[in-house]
């Protein structure tokens, strides 16, 4: 299966299978809870993500789909997840306008898409270990982390949101920024 999934995130960002990339995407799909969606037995998408109860928090730590794979198909699995374990608070690190617009449909407020960050939400992402020294506290901003665009070769697909434009065009994508987003649940 892990080969299958290796495969996945290759089609899905559109790299080369190098040490490096096998090694990176091995420890996300060792690092949580693991859903994959499948078309005639073989992965198309994959979500890893990690519930954390003692703080009523999950980490959308990746996800990725093959280009073919429905429409709609991540946002369908990390609902599934958020059904689960429901929790108070959605956190993720990403580069990617779609997943930014996902936790928009999840959250009634984003941080930092809808107001500024506080001292307790630096406070839970330095719990979560999601703080680099390259990170602006103040934008949630960690500069260079990817060291790269996560998806190479093809166009950055932008959202329509325009607060997730917004905030994403303070990115360097082609130097790897990533954004670190802080979601408050709807209807909790």
């Amino acid at each position: 299966m892990e080969e299958g999934l290796l495969q996945v995130a290759s089609s899905g960002f559109n790299r080369p299978l190098t040490n490096d990339f096998r090694d990176d995407v091995a420890t996300h799909l060792r690092g949580g809870i693991l859903q994959v969606a499948l078309e005639n037995q073989k992965p198309i998408a994959f979500a890893m993500s990690q519930y954390h109860d003692s703080i009523d928090t999950a980490y959308i730590a990746g996800v990725v789909k093959v280009p073919t794979a429905p429409r709609g198909i991540i946002q369908e699995m990390v609902g599934k997840f958020i059904e689960e374990y429901n929790p108070k608070i959605l956190v993720t690190r990403t580069q990617n306008d779609r997943v930014m617009d996902i936790m928009c449909n999840f959250c009634s407020t984003v941080v930092p898409l809808d107001r500024s960050v506080t001292p307790t939400e630096i406070k839970l992402l330095t719990n979560l270990n999601l703080l680099t020294p390259t990170t602006n506290v103040d934008l949630l901003i960690a500069r260079g982390h990817y060291g790269s665009q996560m998806i190479f070769g093809c166009p950055r697909r932008r959202s329509y949101n325009s607060k997730v434009i917004n905030f994403s065009n303070q990115l360097n994508y082609e130097d790897g920024d990533a954004a670190l987003l802080i979601g408050y649940r709807k209807n909790i």
